[in-house]
C-alpha cells in the first residue's frame, strides 16, 4: 500500500518519523539511516503535494490534514523491530537448549552427530553458546578447545593455567587435571566407592583415555591407620656381578599389597605414556603424622607389577620424593629388567643407598634407559664404583643426574675410572658430591678420552686449582663440550675464564 498510493505513503510517512524518533530505540547507525530515509520520502512526497503557488495541496495530499491521517498502533507496547530474532539465531537457541535431550538415545550421547554436519563456522557459533555445566559424557565428543578453555578457565582453583605443560591442548589439560583432583583426594578406605561409583574414576578415565597422555600425582592420601615405613639401606656389597644373569632377589616384598589407592585399574584404563607419582601430603597442617610419606613395600610391588603386566605404553616413570630406600629401589628395578619402552627413570629425592645403586647399575644395561635420575640420595663409595663399572659398557643412556649423594673423593675417584670407557653419554651432573683430588684426576682424564659428554656439571666439589689446570689441559683439542659448571670449585680465576673461553668457542660450531 506504501508504494501503491502515494497519499497514504505521506501519510505513513509524516506520522512514522515523530514516532520512529520518540518510540522505537535503534542503533546510532540505524537511526540516522532511518532518518535520511524519512527525510528523502517526505521531501518526494512533498513536492507533489504542493500547488503552482507554493501551498500544501490538501485535496492532492490527504496526510496533510492529521484529522484524516491514519495511524497503527502495536498491540505490545515493548514491541521492537530491532528485538526479533532472526531464524537463524532461534535455531541455534533451539539446538543449544536441546543439546543433551537431542543427543541421548539409550544412555549413550552423540554430540558428534549434530557437530558433523553444521559448516565450521556455525559449528564455532554453537560451541561458543553451550554452557560448561553440561554432562561430560555429552561433551567428550567436543573437539573444539575453545570449548575446553571456557571451561577450564572457570575453575579458579586450577589457576594459573598453564595449556604448554600440557602439549598446548585445553582437552588434554581438562581431563589431565580433573583426574589428578580425584584421584589425590581418595582415601584408602573408601577407594571402591570412589573407583565404581556414580560418577566414578574409572568411567572418567575410560572417557579421557585418547587424551590423557601424563598422569602426574603430587600427593597420595595415606590410611587412617597406617604405619610409618622407615626407608631401609641394606649392607653394601662390593660385587657388581653378584646378581646373576641381571637378575635381582627382592624375597618376599613380591607378595605384599598396596596401602594408599590402587594405581594399576586406572592405568589400564588410561594407557599413559608418562607416570608421575610422589608418596606424600600437602598441606597436612597440625594433622602431621609420619605415616603420610613414603611409598609402602606393598605399594611398590603393586605399582611396578601392574606397570610391567598392564601398561605397556609408559616411556618416563617418576617416583620422586616417596622415601624409597635400598628395598624398595630393588623392586622397582626387578620389575623393570628387561623393558623395552620405559627410557626415563626419576628417583630422585629418596634414600636410596649402595645396594639400591647396584640395582639401578644392573637395570640400566637390561633395559633401554637413556636418562636416569639419582640425585638427592645416600649413595655412597661402593654404588659410585658400580654405577661406573656399567656406565662403561653401556650403550643407551644419554644422561644421568647424581647430584646431591655421598660419592666421596675415593667413590668420585672409582666413578670416573669406570666411565672412561663409556662413549655415549651426552649429560653428567655429579655436583655436590664431596670430590677433591683424588677424583679431579680421573675426572680430567675422562674429559681427556670422552668423545660424546657434552654437558657437564661439577659445581660445589673442592677439586682445588691443580684439577683445574687438568681440566684445562684435557679441554685442549676437546670440541663436543659445550658447557661445564665449574662454581665453587676452587678454580684459579685465570684457569677458569681460559676454560670459559674454549667452551665458548665448542657451542658456536
Amino acid at each position: 500500500a506504501l508504494h501503491s498510493s502515494p497519499a497514504l505513503q505521506g501519510s505513513r510517512v509524516t506520522e512514522t518519523e515523530g514516532r520512529v524518533r520518540s518510540e522505537v530505540p535503534r542503533p546510532k547507525a540505524k537511526m540516522m539511516e532511518a532518518e535520511g530515509a524519512v527525510a528523502a520520502v517526505n521531501s518526494h512526497v512533498g513536492s507533489r503535494a504542493q500547488s503552482p503557488d507554493g501551498h500544501r495541496n490538501t485535496d492532492a495530499d490527504p496526510a496533510a490534514d492529521p484529522r484524516m491521517m491514519r495511524r497503527i498502533i502495536a498491540e505490545d507496547p515493548l514491541w521492537n523491530l530491532s528485538s526479533v530474532p532472526s531464524l537463524l539465531q532461534l535455531c541455534f537457541n533451539a539446538l543449544v537448549a536441546s543439546f543433551e535431550r537431542e543427543h541421548s538415545e539409550g544412555g549413550r550421547y552423540h554430540s558428534k552427530s549434530v557437530l558433523s554436519e553444521l559448516s565450521p563456522e556455525f559449528q564455532e557459533r554453537l560451541i561458543s553458546s553451550l554452557p560448561i555445566e553440561l554432562p561430560l559424557k555429552l561433551t567428550v565428543g567436543i573437539e573444539h578447545d575453545a570449548y575446553w578453555k571456557r571451561k577450564v578457565q572457570a575453575i579458579e582453583r586450577w589457576r594459573p593455567c598453564v595449556v604448554a605443560d600440557h602439549g598446548g591442548s585445553w582437552k588434554r589439560m581438562y581431563f589431565e587435571r580433573l583426574l589428578r583432583e580425584r584421584l589425590e583426594a581418595v582415601i584408602p578406605e573408601k577407594e571402591a566407592e570412589e573407583m565404581e561409583g556414580p560418577g566414578n574414576i574409572l568411567e572418567i578415565a575410560a572417557m579421557a583415555a585418547p587424551y590423557v597422555k601424563v598422569l602426574d600425582l603430587r600427593q597420595l592420601q595415606p590410611p587412617n591407620d597406617g604405619e610409618p615405613e622407615e626407608p631401609v639401606l641394606l649392607p653394601p656389597v662390593d660385587d657388581y656381578e653378584a646378581e646373576v644373569d641381571g637378575q635381582i632377589d627382592i624375597g618376599d616384598d613380591d607378595d605384599k599389597h598396596a596401602e594408599h589407592i590402587d594405581l594399576v585399574p586406572v592405568l589400564r584404563a588410561l594407557q599413559v605414556s608418562e607416570l608421575r607419582v610422589c608418596y606424600m601430603v600437602k598441606n597436612c597442617g597440625m594433622k602431621f603424622k609420619w605415616s603420610m610419606f613414603g611409598m609402602t613395600s606393598g605399594d611398590c610391588s603393586t605399582l611396578m607389577r601392574g606397570i610391567r603386566d598392564y601398561v605397556p605404553s609408559i616411556s618416563s616413570l617418576s617416583l620422586h620424593g616417596s622415601l624409597i630406600g635400598d628395598s624398595k629401589a630393588r623392586v622397582i628395578c626387578k620389575f623393570l629388567l628387561g623393558n623395552s619402552t620405559i627410557t626415563r627413570l626419576d628417583l630422585s629425592h629418596n634414600a636410596i643407598g649402595d645396594t639400591g645403586a647396584r640395582a639401578v647399575a644392573k637395570l640400566m644395561n637390561n633395559s633401554v634407559l637413556q636418562e636416569v635420575d639419582l640425585r638427592d640420595n645416600k649413595i655412597g663409595g661402593i654404588g659410585a664404583k658400580q654405577l661406573g663399572r656399567a656406565l662403561r659398557q653401556n650403550t643407551t643412556l644419554r644422561s644421568l643426574n647424581v647430584r646431591l649423594n655421598r660419592f666421596k673423593d675415593e667413590g668420585g675417584r672409582d666413578f670416573f675410572r669406570g666411565l672412561a670407557g663409556n662413549k655415549v653419554l651426552r649429560e653428567l651432573n655429579v655436583s655436590c658430591n664431596s670430590l677433591e683430588t683424588l677424583s679431579a684426576e680421573a675426572l680430567c682424564h675422562y674429559v681427556d678420552r670422552n668423545p660424546s659428554l657434552a654437558l657437564f656439571d661439577i659445581s660445589c666439589n673442592e677439586l682445588g686449582e691443580h684439577a683445574g689446570r687438568l681440566l684445562l689441559e684435557a679441554l685442549d683439542g676437546n670440541t663436543i663440550l659445550k658447557g661445564i659448571d665449574l662454581r665453587l670449585c676452587h678454580f684459579d680465576k685465570d684457569t677458569e675464564f681460559q676454560i670459559n673461553v674454549i667452551l665458548k668457542q665448542n657451542a658456536k660450531r
